[in-house]
């Protein structure tokens, strides 16, 4: 994802400032109240304490703090929505070029990865699961990224303010930490699971529906359902599964953080009493405390769906990491225009290691000549075609047209010049004219409707 995020890296920069700007100004938000409380509300306030405001009224204090409780809010709230709609920018660009990638990635893998690989499988990992990820990053990340700055920036204020405070209130941010990592971890599990039912249940799902008119035929309808019902309830099942961790860890973190506050609010109202500390600074200190736990509750109710994107992630880099069908040999030129004589020299070929397809087959085939390969079903037939349009590679031997080993031209120009009748009528979405010049290019009308009219697809 390097050069997608070079390319925001201006919207980045500018997200970032507006993040740092926020967490400024959440430190700043609760001083108002400090002022009202330790300068006007206080019976008795300390000497030291504000002196600069003993020249203004109460009034105008007051008055103050409020004029100045609206200016953070909404200096806060302005740099909060440039900062979202910077992270929701950057995070839809990046994960949007993602789904591009992968998209020209599939087309990329060999053929025998798609003849393994199901067809439903696949197209949840491009638009489901990349989906789960574009959602988390726009709308779990961001806030979390905040938070995190918030609880960095607070905890160094509350140091400055009352170092033992700010002891008794972090004492357990790494129960905390180490509750977040041991449900965390199975979370991710329970995540991954469910994105693999549920990539299950759409390869089921589109092959019983493409092969629609054989199941009925064969009135195999409740045996495909009973099929379906199974995954769904294992998908279901690990979904329950997956709620119950994260409520488990929600409430986990809700209780851990409200025992930090029993405690900070006992020590810092025996300290008020004591007269080490003031009203205000007791408020300052808890607001503080509510403002940096947050991102401790938020961690907890993100951490499913951080599960989930990060188990999507995973199913997403498994399909990154096959290999593509690229050119065999660096250097591979244009192929020239051919005109036909094939020879295959002593070729072999296996789908799967161990079992041949074909066997040290060899062929020579003059230009111009018609040739009817016969054999029965799964004698290599169809291979022999694959790869003569170098849609596999053969384990041994060459195979050559006009002398041009296919090795040494592009599978691009290669194939274009090849016409291919399959043996089942297959359309992509669109009009018969979009069908009909898909991959040609400088096709007229005229040669449209006469490419028509041989298929008998004219009116």
């Amino acid at each position: 994802m390097a050069p997608s995020l070079r390319e925001q890296r201006a919207l980045i920069a500018l997200s970032a400032g507006a993040l740092l700007a926020e967490t400024g100004l959440r430190i700043l938000e609760p001083w108002p109240l400090k002022i009202v409380f330790d300068a006007v509300l206080a019976v008795r306030p300390k000497a030291s304490t504000w002196t600069w405001l003993h020249a203004f009224s109460p009034d105008t204090i007051l008055i103050g703090a409020a004029m100045a409780v609206l200016v953070i809010t909404g200096l806060r709230a302005w740099v909060a929505y440039l900062a979202t709609i910077g992270g929701a920018l950057v995070g839809n660009r990046v994960v949007s070029w993602l789904r591009d990638e992968l998209y020209t990635h599939l087309h990329r893998l060999p053929l025998a990865f798609h003849t393994k690989a199901r067809a439903g499988d696949l197209t949840v990992r491009l638009v489901g699961d990349i989906g789960v990820m574009k959602d988390v990053a726009v709308t779990a990340l961001l806030p979390l990224i905040t938070n995190l700055l918030i609880l960095a920036g607070t905890a160094i204020v509350m140091f400055w303010f009352n170092w033992e405070l700010a002891i008794v209130a972090l004492a357990l941010l790494p129960l905390v930490a180490l509750a977040i990592r041991r449900l965390g971890r199975r979370i991710h599990v329970t995540a991954r699971e469910q994105r693999r039912h549920e990539g299950d249940l759409a390869a089921r799902a589109a092959e019983s529906i493409v092969a629609a008119r054989v199941v009925r035929a064969l009135s195999l309808e409740q045996e495909f359902g009973r099929t379906f019902a199974r995954g769904n309830i294992g998908s279901f099942a690990e979904g329950v599964r997956g709620k119950r961790l994260e409520a488990q860890l929600e409430r986990t973190a809700d209780v851990l953080v409200a025992v930090a506050t029993a405690a900070v609010l006992w020590i810092g109202a025996r300290l008020v009493q004591a007269h080490q500390l003031t009203p205000g600074d007791l408020l300052v200190f808890l607001a503080y405390l509510k403002t940096g736990f947050r991102p401790v509750s938020d961690f907890a109710k993100y951490s499913g769906r951080l599960a989930k994107a990060a188990a999507a992630a995973a199913r997403v880099l498994d399909v990154f990491d096959e290999v593509p069908d690229g050119d065999v040999r660096t250097g591979a030129r244009d192929a020239p225009p051919l005109a036909g004589a094939v020879r295959f020299d002593h070729v072999s070929y296996a789908y799967e290691p161990g079992r041949l397809a074909l066997s040290d087959v060899t062929l020579d085939i003059p230009v111009g000549a018609h040739v009817f390969v016969l054999g029965p079903s799964g004698s290599g037939k169809t291979t022999l075609i694959g790869l003569l349009m170098r849609l596999f590679q053969p384990a041994t031997g060459a195979i050559a047209i006009d002398g041009h080993d296919l090795r040494e031209v592009t599978a691009r120009t290669l194939r274009r010049q090849f016409s291919v009748v399959l043996q089942d009528t297959l359309l992509f979405a669109g009009t018969i004219h979009e069908n009909i010049v898909c991959g040609v290019e400088g096709v007229g009308d005229a040669d449209v409707i006469a490419a028509a009219k041989c298929a008998d697809a004219h009116e």
